[in-house]
């Protein structure tokens, strides 16, 4: 806890109280480290991020001053130089600490709904989202993000890729972008998207029951289906849904319906969205290796994870 000292005294500085209660470390990352700061004025979050990370903090004070929605952590201070930012409670815990292993259906359709309500709400606001500094991975600019990443050979050799499936990569540009021009065409606007959207970066406040995401740092312009689509897939590993579960069901419906569509174009939706996820996972862990250097060493569970991802492109586009 030393080396976090300079940290907690400069959070106890920003809110104005001589000392804390209790400090602890709660998350330790290569990418993040979070530290929970009890004081007599409350609960607060400290996290360290690596320079590319710490994006998060202005995210949070466009959700805070822009959207005004109070349903992700409020903003208390920041610190580009140290790279850090002191964020309020929010919630009692994530939701995957709430469930204990037993999913409870009602409680993530809640989460998804308040997910969907901060889209909603950023979706008018591109411009001021590309300013912060976020991935452009709209609709209309994800191929050429992909025939950008197809070209860097040496990379993708690097992430064991072979020189056949490198090939197949870039026979799946064509129908990827024909499936970019299909999903955009459906009427959903790309907006601001989580990009490791699950159930331990949604809290629960337990006597109100409201929900709240969090750990926003990881957060693209894209189409809203994709983060969704992926959160099905890891939720039904997690807890053992496979297809006709009634509450996988429940969960499909909380992600995919009331958009607008007609239920043709909403199965149609689905169905691009689930074929451009595993693009979307391959480039969120692109970015998160980008800012984390030897992330492979430091987190051996991260290995392989960009390949799987480029892999699953080639299967369902290629």
């Amino acid at each position: 806890m030393s080396a976090y000292q300079p940290l907690i005294d400069w959070a106890l500085a920003a809110l104005k109280v001589p000392a804390a209660c209790m400090a602890e470390v709660v998350v330790e990352t290569p990418w993040s480290c979070v530290l929970r700061i009890e004081t007599d004025a409350g609960v607060f979050y400290l996290k360290k991020t690596p320079p590319g990370l710490w994006i998060e903090a202005d995210v949070l004070r466009f959700c805070q001053d822009e959207l005004r929605l109070d349903i992700t952590p409020r903003l208390i201070a920041s610190d580009r130089e140290r790279g850090c930012f002191l964020m309020q409670s929010c919630g009692d815990m994530t939701l995957r600490t709430y469930f204990e292993g037993k999913l409870d259906t009602a409680v993530l359709c809640r989460g998804i709904e308040t997910y969907r309500l901060l889209g909603d709400a950023a979706a008018p606001h591109h411009g001021t989202l590309l300013k912060i500094g976020l991935p452009d991975w709209r609709l209309a600019n994800l191929p050429a993000v992909f025939d950008d990443l197809v070209q860097h050979e040496r990379f993708l050799k690097t992430e064991s890729l072979e020189t056949s499936e490198i090939a197949n990569l870039r026979r799946a540009q064509k129908p990827l972008a024909a499936a970019c021009a299909a999903l955009a065409g459906i009427g959903v606007s790309d907006t601001l998207c989580h990009c490791d959207f699950h159930d331990n970066n949604i809290t629960i406040d337990r006597p109100s029951g409201k929900t709240f995401i969090i750990d926003l740092g990881e957060t693209a312009i894209c189409h809203p289906f994709l983060p969704l689509s992926s959160l099905l897939r890891r939720m039904g590993g997690r807890y053992e849904l496979s297809d006709g579960d009634p509450r996988l069901t429940l969960l499909q419906a909380a992600c995919f319906e009331g958009w607008g569509i007609t239920p043709p174009e909403k199965a149609r939706a689905e169905a691009l969205a689930e074929s451009l996820a595993p693009l979307f996972y391959a480039l969120s862990y692109i970015r998160l290796a980008a800012e984390t250097p030897d992330i492979n060493d430091k987190a051996p569970r991260m290995q392989g994870r960009i390949a799987a991802g480029l892999r699953e492109v080639i299967d369902r586009l290629g």
